[in-house]
């Protein structure tokens, strides 16, 4: 296995060897990685007479070679393998005692969304600062778009919560649970499930700040507390299951030496973990906690998730149905709300470089702004807005709904641009027309937001800090109605610019939310992307200087395009321009999925798992198609190997075996490459839409009647082909599984675990007897 460690018999080693050798594993990232897999693979989790019992079946067909080739040696007697399955659980133990330091910023006072003050409390005890995930600020902004924290006493999901801690707290026995919701400051608990007095339960709650209670029951529901003490930051910033036996025993918490232990479980939302599922022991530590009940309760945990993620499917349903009752109840006005209630839209905007004009020329800016205001003021009249605040150039605008502030974005743009400027204002650099006169005079940065939250301006105002001049960009809760009347607002362009982090106060350090951004611009304005990424006489036009406005396009004006697209801090989600375009070529996964094909699994159900694999594994998803019974996805990739190992990763979080009879029926993902006839934003949802023979092969590929039904991931390649192409990985295996449409198909599976052949027949056949008998097991029962 290239360790580095040379072969030994067991029997020879001594305690010190014993501990290098498991260091040795520890350390080797994908060696520690592949160990871990397959021996999880290799346990089995039962409940005997409500015991907990984990069998480790050393007798099985990866698991023995495994620890053979690791450890030198070429057979396992009765006491090695005791030995072995003792290093097994040290090495998972140790794993779960630590944050890998490669998930944790170096110094997290420098971190922007973390407020003043934030290890206060730890500092006083002079305890070392807890870890910060490097992905903390993407992990709050989803989380508080997530809203969890959020949750009525009175909702089913909440009960349903409650019942799942309940019977962790039952089954590991510890007198404390709940489920942390983190966001940048404080840590908030819901579903409590208490095993203890009510005088120490009050005792509880004096430390924490009691944010709803359960008028059913009188009892707090929601509370919060400071969140840079909290242990929860471990389990986070682990992303993996995090656990103290005994706080007395362990220097990194001096503000807990006088609890007892705890779990802590990771929940995750959207790709990200927005908190923990935990256990506490605030007097007893727990010692030698089984591994087996650790795995049942990350099956909890993954029911809470499971559990999360239909409430947030539910809550989405409500929303769109009530918007959808508003828009009949108002004709063709439509609403907006994050509450239930009708919401607001806001517009902020303000002119690009106002500052440096106004030094540059005074006076004719005092002209100019007296155009400009005077075209504002009519928009704003014309498309029945009110103004908040004014002040040179700087305009905060209500609306009555999404339609009419759009609307008044697209009108002023227009305007401004067909507006006679003067010959002063127009030699300023930053009013003068640009190269392909797209731009001319003063321009104006636009960003729209609609809520019924008390921040929808903040955000509206932090939106417009994110666009450059002559720019609109607006959150995805505009976009959801204006994409309804884009035949009203005249059609404009719509360009997807992905998910980002927003600020919702001044400083990051007052909150933050994730956010769709959507750029629109009036169609008389906008760059052509299909025209200019057409395919002509075999060359893609705008290969050649991709981000100038130099060249022209059939001899017109350009349009307005931005670079970079947008001014973000941190972007969570590709965008149009993130989609593969490289030389006109491009690698297209189709994936499509039965409802109920796999275990009964819904087509959401599915979307969710497809979302964390491209969080985890990278690729742009341009399409999105379903029905009752059919979900197809079509995502993009710059190489083979990378939407391979899409592919394969997406099988694996389906948990099914490749191998099983007719999968290749339940799921298919279908790959093809070649060069692409065009591209361009999709007129509705601003992604990227692909078109040419190489896209409508993948549909060939998904309906081929192939010879292998369990056959997954399949590639296609063009003409007829003995060999797959080269370097698709070495972890690949393909094998020919017949053609359809000029095109040869291989099948794709992940290579199995290279152990050697030798050691499993030496060792097969030396036990083989001994097998018939009794299996070579440990037993670890709670």
């Amino acid at each position: 296995m290239g360790n580095g460690i040379s072969a030994a018999p067991l029997d020879s080693l001594s305690s010190d060897d014993v501990a290098a050798r498991l260091m040795a594993l520890i350390k080797n990232e994908k060696l520690h990685e592949e160990f871990l897999t397959t021996v999880a693979n290799c346990v089995q989790v039962h409940s005997i007479d409500g015991s907990v019992v984990s069998i480790l079946d050393t007798s099985s067909a990866e698991f023995t070679p495994l620890l053979l080739e690791f450890f030198g040696v070429d057979a396992l007697d009765e006491d090695e393998t005791n030995l072995l399955c003792r290093l097994i659980d040290e090495a998972q133990r140790f794993e779960l005692t630590f944050v890998p330091p490669e998930n944790v910023v170096r110094n997290p006072n420098e971190e922007e969304h973390l407020p003043p003050n934030f290890f206060g409390r730890v500092d006083k005890f002079k305890g070392p600062h807890p870890p910060i995930s490097k992905k903390d600020l993407e992990r709050v902004a989803v989380t508080e778009k997530l809203g969890l924290h959020h949750i009525q006493p009175e909702d089913l999901t909440a009960l349903t919560l409650r019942r799942l801690v309940k019977k962790a707290t039952t089954l590991a026995r510890f007198p404390l649970g709940f489920i942390s919701i983190m966001n940048h400051d404080r840590q908030f608990e819901i579903s409590h499930v208490f095993h203890i007095p009510r005088p120490l339960q009050e005792m509880y709650f004096k430390i924490s700040r009691i944010e709803s209670i359960d008028i059913s029951s009188g009892e707090p529901f929601l509370c919060s507390r400071e969140r840079g003490h909290s242990m929860c930051n471990y389990t986070i910033a682990a992303e993996r299951t995090f656990v103290v036996e005994d706080f007395k025993q362990d220097n990194r918490f001096p503000m807990c030496k006088d609890f007892g232990a705890y779990i802590g479980i990771p929940i995750r939302s959207g790709g990200y973990v927005i908190g923990s599922f935990c256990l506490c022991d605030m007097v007893m530590p727990h010692p030698n906690i089984p591994l087996a009940a650790l795995r049942e309760l990350e099956s909890i945990g993954m029911v809470i998730e499971d559990t999360i993620e239909t409430w947030e499917l539910t809550k989405d349903t409500e929303r769109l149905v009530f918007e959808r009752n508003e828009r009949i109840e108002n004709g063709s006005q439509g609403s907006i709300s994050d509450e239930g209630e009708t919401g607001k839209a806001i517009v902020c905007m303000e002119i690009e470089n106002s500052q440096k004009l106004w030094e540059a020329d005074e006076k004719t800016m005092n002209f100019s702004i007296f155009i400009y205001d005077e075209v504002v003021r009519n928009c704003i009249r014309d498309c029945y807005g009110k103004k908040i605040s004014e002040n040179k150039g700087t305009y905060t605008i209500s609306f009555p709904d999404p339609i009419n502030a759009i609307s008044f974005a697209l009108l002023v743009q227009m305007k401004l641009y067909g507006e006679v400027w003067s010959e002063e204002l127009l030699a300023l650099p930053d009013a003068a027309v640009n190269v392909s006169g797209s731009h001319s005079g003063l321009r104006v940065k636009i960003g729209l937001h609609a809520s019924k939250s008390s921040k929808t301006e903040s955000i509206a105002n932090n939106i417009m800090a994110m666009c450059h001049g002559g720019q609109i960009l607006a959150t995805e809760n505009v976009w959801r109605l204006a994409a309804l009347e884009l035949d009203a607002l005249g059609n404009p362009q719509i360009i997807n610019l992905g998910e980002h982090v927003v600020g919702t106060g001044r400083t990051l350090s007052e909150g933050v939310i994730a956010q769709e951004i959507f750029q629109f611009l009036p169609k008389s304005l906008a760059f052509d992307y299909h025209i200019s990424r057409q395919m002509v006489h075999g060359v893609h036009q705008d290969i050649k200087n991709p981000k100038t406005d130099s060249d022209r396009v059939g001899g017109g004006m350009r349009g307005r395009r931005f670079d970079p697209p947008i001014i973000t801090r941190k972007k969570i989600r590709p965008s149009f321009f993130d989609a593969p375009y490289k030389e006109g070529m491009a690698v297209f996964a189709r994936v499509v999925c039965m409802e109920g094909g796999i275990g009964g699994m819904s087509v959401q159900k599915y979307n969710s798992i497809l979302e964390k694999v491209l969080i985890e594994h990278g690729g742009y998803r341009c399409e999105l198609r379903q029905d009752k019974n059919v979900a197809e996805w079509l995502i993009a990739y710059d190489s083979i190997k990378s939407a391979l190992k899409f592919g394969l990763a997406m099988v694996d979080a389906l948990e099914i075996d490749v191998d099983t009879a007719n999968f290749g029926e339940m799921i298919r993902v279908a790959i093809c490459f070649g060069g692409f006839h065009g591209m361009g934003p999709n007129s509705i949802s601003g992604k990227a839409e692909y078109y040419g023979p190489v896209v409508d092969r993948t549909k060939f590929v998904i309906g081929a009647d192939i010879q292998s039904k369990s056959s997954t991931v399949i590639l296609g390649v063009f003409g007829l082909q003995l060999n797959p192409p080269k370097d698709l990985g070495k972890k690949v295996v393909t094998a020919g599984v017949g053609t359809v449409d000029e095109m040869t198909l291989f099948s794709c599976e992940r290579k199995q675990l290279p152990w050697g052949k030798r050691l499993r027949q030496q060792y097969f056949q030396k036990n083989d007897s001994s097998k018939k008998k009794s299996k070579s097991s440990s037993i670890i029962q709670k």
